[in-house]
This record gives C-alpha cells, sequence and structure tokens, in this order.
C-alpha cells in the first residue's frame, strides 16, 4: 500500500476499556488539542468531523445521512499537550477515505506493531485486539 508521509497522525489514547465500551482522549499532530471521547461512536465522529474540516485526506464519496446538517460538533475539547492514553495508545494514519470508509494504518504505539486497515470497522477490529 502507498505511504503518504504528509498525512497527519491521530492518537487515540484509551484511558478505560469496560464491557467493550472505550473511553478516552483523541489528539492531533497538527495541534497540542486533545479532545474527549466517551463511546465508539463519539471517537469515530470525532474523527471524522476533523477529517471533513481540513480535508486531508480528501473524501471520495459525499457522506449521506438522514436528515441535512447532521455535522457532528464535539463539546470536549481541552487545550493540553497530548499524552498517553492509561491502557493503550494508538497512533493512526487514514491514508485514504475511499468507499465511505477510511484506510491507513494503525500502530500501538508502545509496542511499535502496526497493522494497515481497510475500513473504519476493520479499525476498530484492530483496536479491540490489543486492548481485550
Amino acid at each position: 500500500m502507498f505511504r503518504n508521509e504528509g498525512t497527519k497522525k491521530i492518537l487515540v489514547c484509551v484511558d478505560s476499556y469496560e464491557n467493550a465500551s472505550m473511553k478516552g482522549r483523541v489528539g492531533f499532530a497538527e495541534g497540542d488539542t486533545e479532545i474527549g471521547f466517551d463511546s465508539l461512536m463519539d471517537l469515530l465522529l470525532t474523527i471524522e468531523n476533523k477529517l471533513e474540516q481540513t480535508k486531508i485526506p480528501q473524501a471520495y464519496l459525499k457522506m449521506r445521512g438522514f436528515s441535512k446538517g447532521s455535522a457532528y460538533t464535539c463539546n470536549h475539547e481541552k487545550k493540553r499537550k497530548i499524552c498517553r492514553g492509561a491502557i493503550a495508545t494508538f497512533s493512526v494514519k487514514i491514508l485514504f477515505r475511499q468507499n465511505a470508509s477510511w484506510q491507513g494504518y494503525v500502530s500501538l504505539v508502545d509496542t511499535g506493531q502496526e497493522e494497515s486497515f481497510r475500513s473504519a470497522l476493520e479499525l476498530i477490529f484492530l483496536m479491540n485486539s490489543a486492548l481485550t
């Protein structure tokens, strides 16, 4: 797979993981901001919103929804240095947004293990396998 080194990394800091419910913080490499998330859906929507704002990488398809103007806004943004998660820290590099999903690489920061993913669902399964 082609590696686009210009793509920015996303750090997912997992602070708790109970009954397949993930909580933590997500940080974007271009600033020292981290945004808290309380669920997997919250995490995915936060990342997608940031990708839409920056247009890096640009989406191949426009996302569809049931209502117009259903953009997700996050209100847990905190300004502080991005640090490690209490349980795990993942570095996610989204290279492409094709077929209404994400493709890229995820690595477990503590071990350096890296895997490619072809969809957001596959990314979720990879993260889950590291947490269980």
